[in-house]
């Protein structure tokens, strides 16, 4: 403490390095004799608070494009069904109908998401080892339109710091496909 009292003295005279608006401090800082490395520490704090924000953002765009991929998969399976059931309708007249493209939609999306915990609110969730909270899709909400399948849905991670959960960043996500008749 005198240590810092006697660099304070030095630089500014009478020791109000930090009562001018910090103006003087920067020579406390530049001191290379033990005080002047506080600056460089905090400095590369900063640095790995922001790479750690951007590792943690990049792994999350990952797994919510991995999630799209699988929810499209399921959205191409259960389209294909439908066309199956245009095409087989040409025959005897008995189509699918939309509550047969969402279950097929719920089985397909079921297996592709297999192994996922799913709570009472329509999340499914996964879990790490330790039991702690990866990520957790919610089920999507179809809409078929006219050969268009639209499902929303959200991706949510937990945003942990110092071992606790602060709060969930949820992506909002979209993903539309179209069955077009070739003739």
């Amino acid at each position: 403490m005198k240590k810092v009292e006697n660099c304070l003295r030095r630089n500014c005279g009478d020791g109000s390095a930090l009562k001018n608006e910090g103006k003087n401090f920067f020579y406390l800082l530049a001191d290379k004799r033990g005080e002047g490395y506080i600056k460089n520490c905090i400095l590369i704090i900063v640095e790995l608070l922001l790479l750690s924000t951007v590792l943690f953002y990049a792994e999350s765009l990952s797994v919510a494009e991995e999630v799209r991929r699988g929810i499209k998969e399921a959205m191409d399976g259960a389209l294909r069904c439908q066309s199956v059931g245009e095409f087989a309708s040409l025959d005897d007249g008995s189509g699918l109908s939309d509550a047969d493209v969402n279950l097929n939609f719920r089985r397909l999306f079921e297996n592709y998401f297999e192994g996922m915990s799913r709570d009472g609110e329509g999340k499914y969730s996964l879990y790490d080892d330790d039991g702690g909270l990866l990520w957790s899709v919610t089920y999507p909400t179809l809409v078929n339109a006219g050969g268009v399948l639209k499902a929303s849905f959200t991706v949510s991670f937990p945003v942990r710091f110092a071992g606790l959960r602060l709060d969930d960043m949820d992506i909002p996500m979209t993903v539309q496909r179209k069955n077009e008749a070739k003739y």
